[in-house]
């Protein structure tokens, strides 16, 4: 007799999650893993039967080295597991290396529900549960009161009613299995969802020349289908540094601890930090609370406070001989060793741990993973090659090499202080969080400009852990081919707009830029001017020409054509020269031949009549 799934009890989440409460939820070795069950509510009776369904569910492995691996780094709700179950049911195959005994004439192992589903459709009619199992899998079955609980409450193919099982939908998944059915690993692994079987690289970077929409692109492809439940943006530049992006310890207002102080304390605090008393009011309020008690006491007090000048007295009331200037003394001598009470409202300064983006999206994903949520996390860094990324990523580049299954290939030894932060947002203890690694639903997309001027080298080994991608210049023009944009010149001593096609010039540009050796990712890119300004080009003429100078002819003077001293038509190579000789000429300051102008053609308009701007001098 062959069973397809352990004896011991019902695969329910009750019971998934009472073995998850159990299991240590990190690695270890093998040694260390049963020291850990046998104290565990189980005992040493788990490695009698309970093991087999923790194993089958793929709850935890063992390694051919002896090390302990497990599914979950923290317990999970019922939700949870009956997700995970759902889950679980859908990719079972049989046999596998915890199914003792049986399915000796099987050749391979073969997906339990699907292969039932198969076999039944070629009955094309509902038939006695046992009799199908027997005939399908070649070999007689046991626990079949286990098995229909499974397909009753787990199975999206099959139902089974008075013993007769029957198909609930027409068409199954197409999936297909190749494995040693001896190979714990494998068996654990067909569990996580591959790279494969997800829609977008984890690790990305898109690149381009200016203007070529490549935040444009990760912003409408983060949105578009909502694979993604939390997208972080962040913007290196070059000061940007690890403590930002990772984390660490900042200085941050908290509330004081005032538990301790009793109405009388708090009182005497109050008159210690009233900015509007002279130390003598102050110590003139204070002495009946201190004349029957350490009167001597005040005068040290004050001292802490402040450095003015105030008389003491007797417990009589008469002066004293030297004003209690010993205790003064001492007050502001040990003023800078105390920390005073703040005078902002109860608030205090304090350290704490602050995450950067990097670890606030890490430590959400984590949570999400770990529930068994379908929750993705994004963290989009605009520019990222304006900072250091070896310097701001740190240790944390390791992580970047994924596996198959999306996840860190290789884990990172966790900081104390870190550890002590993911204990606090996650749960456990610190033991459980020694190493990280990248969760699969945790996803880095990026832009850069590798020409900018102010950006720094990446190191090859950072780049080959990115899906590199490149927008061509010329790849979205479509979406700005038909905007206008207006151009003045000066013609007889009058200024007159004339309006040509953006998208046309930008080419001739580019065209102009080319025959000067310029590189691509120097060329401008169909919104180089935010689609925003082309739309309305036409109704601002002026503040157009305007915003054309101080972005296309600046950008071309100081960086694109920076050396190519003949890319102008203009006697002095200096931009405000230049800026006027583009008030006179438009598009003539541009030094185009006929062939670069191409299908370039200025149209004559009248000027916007609000502003028609005056002619250059």
């Amino acid at each position: 007799m062959a069973d397809p799934i352990c004896r011991w009890r019902n695969a329910t989440p009750e019971t998934v999650c009472e073995i998850i409460e159990a299991l240590p939820k990190r690695e270890m070795s093998e040694e260390k893993f049963r020291e850990v069950m046998s104290k565990s509510n189980f005992g040493s009776d788990f490695f009698h039967t309970p093991y087999q369904l923790a194993c089958q569910l793929a709850l935890y492995y063992i390694d051919d080295n002896h090390i302990y691996h497990p599914r979950f780094s923290e317990n999970i709700t019922k939700e949870a597991a009956d997700k995970y179950l759902h889950y679980w049911f859908r990719l079972y195959y049989i046999p596998n290396p915890y199914t003792k005994k049986g399915f000796d004439n099987l050749s391979k192992p073969q997906y339990f529900e699907k292969t039932l589903f198969e076999s039944l459709q070629k009955r094309n009619v509902s038939t006695d549960f046992s009799d199908l199992l027997n005939k399908t899998f070649k070999d007689e079955i046991g626990e079949l009161d286990i098995l229909k609980n499974l397909i009753n409450r787990y199975s999206d193919l099959l139902e089974i009613e008075n013993n007769k099982i029957s198909i609930k939908i027409k068409d199954a998944e197409n999936m297909e299995i190749n494995v040693d059915r001896n190979d714990r690993e494998s068996f654990f692994n067909s569990f996580n969802k591959k790279s494969s079987e997800i829609p977008y690289p984890h690790n990305r970077i898109i690149f381009g020349a200016p203007g070529t929409g490549k935040s444009f692109r990760l912003k409408k492809e983060s949105t578009e289908n909502s694979f993604f439940s939390e997208i972080t943006r962040v913007t290196f530049h070059p000061d940007y540094s690890y403590s930002q992006f990772v984390g660490t310890y900042k200085p941050t207002m908290i509330k004081a601890d005032n538990k301790q102080e009793d109405e009388n304390t708090r009182q005497i605090i109050q008159v210690l930090q009233n900015k509007t008393s002279s130390s003598q009011e102050k110590y003139n309020i204070l002495y009946d609370k201190f004349k029957e008690n350490n009167l001597t006491l005040l005068p040290f007090l004050l001292g802490l406070y402040t450095d003015d000048a105030f008389s003491t007295r007797k417990k009589d009331g008469s002066a004293t001989a030297d004003d209690n200037n010993a205790e003064r003394n001492h007050g502001k001598a040990i003023r800078s060793y105390v920390n005073l009470k703040s005078e902002n409202d109860g608030e205090e300064i304090s350290y704490k741990y602050i995450p950067g983006p990097f670890l606030r999206t890490l430590v959400n994903a984590l949570k999400s993973n770990r529930l068994n949520e379908t929750k993705n996390y994004l963290l989009i860094i605009e520019e990222i090659n304006r900072a250091r990324v070896s310097a701001v990523f740190g240790d944390m580049f390791q992580l970047l090499d994924r596996n198959e299954y999306g996840e860190s290939e290789y884990e990172i030894q966790t900081s104390e202080d870190m550890r002590n932060f993911l204990t606090e947002q996650l749960g456990g203890n610190k033991d459980d969080y020694q190493t990280i690694r990248l969760p699969n639903n945790f996803y880095i997309w990026a832009t850069m400009n590798s020409a900018d001027q102010g950006v720094f080298p990446m190191d090859t080994a950072f780049k080959r852990r990115w899906n590199f991608e490149y927008i061509g210049i010329d790849e979205n023009e479509s979406g700005v081919s038909a905007y206008e944009i207006p151009i003045s010149r000066i013609v007889n001593e009058k200024k007159i707009i004339k309006k040509v096609n953006w998208n046309k010039l930008r080419q001739a540009i580019n065209k102009k830029l080319i025959s000067l050796n310029v590189n691509e990712d120097k060329l401008l890119g169909p919104y180089f001017i935010g689609e925003k300004d082309l739309k309305s080009a036409m109704q601002n003429q002026e503040d157009f020409i305007n915003l054309f100078k101080s972005k296309v002819l600046m950008y071309l003077f100081e960086d694109a054509a920076k050396m190519k001293r003949n890319f102008f038509n203009c006697d002095k190579y200096i931009y405000s020269e230049i800026c006027k000789e583009f008030d006179k000429k438009g598009i003539e300051v541009f030094n185009f031949s006929d062939d670069e102008k191409g299908e370039l053609k200025e149209l004559e308009i009248a000027p916007n009549p609000e502003n028609p701007g005056p002619a250059s001098e």
